[in-house]
């Protein structure tokens, strides 16, 4: 869901609402014993069937749902989900304080990536979803709230504080191997958690790996990964600032889609093979990362808590 939110915003943000309040729902009634948000729902549509078993995706999913639920918000100016789930939406704002000083083995969207490989990306997601909690008590006027999320995660170890993962990207996105998507997030929110230093050293590395790259298909998520994914790759294209590095790197994800020897449909494979560009894996609504440009240039609208989910 989280892939596909920048299409859903762009063409009508108030269709986010439809996606996100039946996981909202079904959290708040039936998983209220569960501190982080599942994945999905499971696989046997329409009856909810979640795998509680594990967390090991808790950063991960967690900060996707506070993310996409401000984003609705800020873009259809409808705050009902924030007003109808707000004790559910700080209960994960909670556990990702808790848990983005220690990711231990925590995975990505990508389950093959865990947090021993991109702590900086998972932990960056983490606190973003932290502030996003912040932003929507700011908007609903809930200042002790709005204070408590907007500070400094809470204690751990420094250098997965807000201002220890922040301060500390500039100098490790050229030297961290993957491409650091959740600073979309920042954009999309317009947080402005990650400075501008660490924009040009992340558009620094994707020019490295651009120039030192023979493959065919875009970036890896992580250096020596052998698949690309392309919502990974149109997330970080949609963060650089420099228009050749961005251009470029959406202009290899466009010459994969409609290569005539890729197969399969068009509707996002998602993953391709770095070298080759073979497709590998269904269609996906992922594919709505393809409109995250022009997510980014939607205009805000004032939050009301009258609408009515």
């Amino acid at each position: 869901m989280y892939a596909s939110l920048p299409a859903i915003l762009y063409l009508n943000a108030s269709i986010a609402k439809f996606r996100l309040n039946p996981t909202l729902d079904f959290h708040s009634r039936k998983l209220d014993k569960v501190s982080f948000a599942m994945s999905d729902l499971g696989q046997l549509f329409p009856k909810p069937s979640p795998a509680i078993s594990s967390s090991d995706r808790g950063v991960e999913d967690t900060a996707s749902m506070l993310i996409m639920v401000l984003a609705h918000a800020m873009y259809s100016g409808d705050g009902a989900l924030i007003s109808r789930h707000y004790p559910l939406l700080k209960k994960w704002a909670d556990y990702l304080a808790d848990h983005v000083s220690d990711l231990g083995e925590q995975l990505t969207s990508d389950t093959s990536i865990n947090a021993g490989q991109d702590s900086v990306n998972l932990a960056l997601k983490g606190i973003i979803g932290v502030k996003a909690m912040s932003k929507m008590s700011e908007a609903f006027g809930i200042s002790s709230d709005a204070d408590w999320y907007g500070s400094s995660s809470q204690p751990g170890e420094p250098k997965h504080s807000e201002a220890g993962v922040c301060a500390r990207a500039s100098e490790t996105l050229r030297r961290a191997g993957s491409s650091t998507i959740s600073t979309y997030a920042d954009k999309l929110l317009r947080l402005n958690l990650v400075d501008d230093a660490a924009y040009q050293a992340q558009a620094a590395f994707y020019q490295d790996l651009i120039s030192g790259s023979s493959g065919k298909a875009g970036l890896p998520a992580v250096t020596g990964n052998a698949f690309i994914y392309l919502d990974w790759n149109m997330f970080a294209a949609a963060t650089v600032n420099e228009s050749s590095i961005r251009d470029t790197m959406i202009a290899r994800i466009h010459d994969t889609v409609n290569n005539n020897s890729t197969g399969g449909s068009f509707g996002n494979p998602r993953a391709f093979e770095v070298k080759t560009g073979k497709l590998s894996g269904p269609a996906s609504a992922a594919m709505g990362a393809m409109l995250s440009v022009l997510a980014l240039g939607l205009t805000n609208q004032t939050i009301t808590r009258l609408l009515t989910a």
